[in-house]
């Protein structure tokens, strides 16, 4: 029952707030890990290193892995809210973009009307509708 109402439904893209919230989400939980990181870091640097070379050899590749992996975690949240800043971004700008795109395609029509072109192109532009509306389907 659950699964069928997911299914009719229809994927829209999300809205350029949504992504900026997210972004902003993404870029705060950053902030945090990276102060989480770094206070890990000096601890795990405030601690002495046994004299043994097969401790001081484990600890040490201990404290390389969570500190990567400490890392890792930060800098994937980072990332992950610069892209998706840039995706509000272009979110945003989309709209803007397509009504020029219409507007040129509109006065290249004008020129183009009845010509051997144009014909093709309205032809493979239908064809392509038509098999996008089979996939949906």
């Amino acid at each position: 029952m659950g699964s069928a109402s997911i299914k009719n439904k229809k994927l829209s893209t999300p809205s350029p707030v949504d992504a900026l919230l997210g972004s902003l989400i993404a870029g705060v939980i950053a902030v945090f890990l990276y102060k989480f990181t770094t206070t890990i870091e000096a601890a795990l640097n405030r601690q002495t290193v046994s004299d043994n070379f097969s401790v001081r050899q484990i600890t040490i590749t201990i404290r390389t892995i969570v500190n990567g992996l400490c890392y890792l975690a930060t800098f994937v949240y980072g990332f992950n809210s610069l892209g998706l800043f840039l995706y509000s971004g272009q979110l945003a700008l989309n709209p803007i973009m397509e009504g020029s795109m219409i507007s040129e395609n509109k006065n290249k029509d004008e020129e183009n009307v009845g010509s051997v072109s144009s014909v093709k192109q309205n032809a493979i532009e239908g064809s392509e509708l038509s098999s996008s509306r089979e996939r949906e389907d």
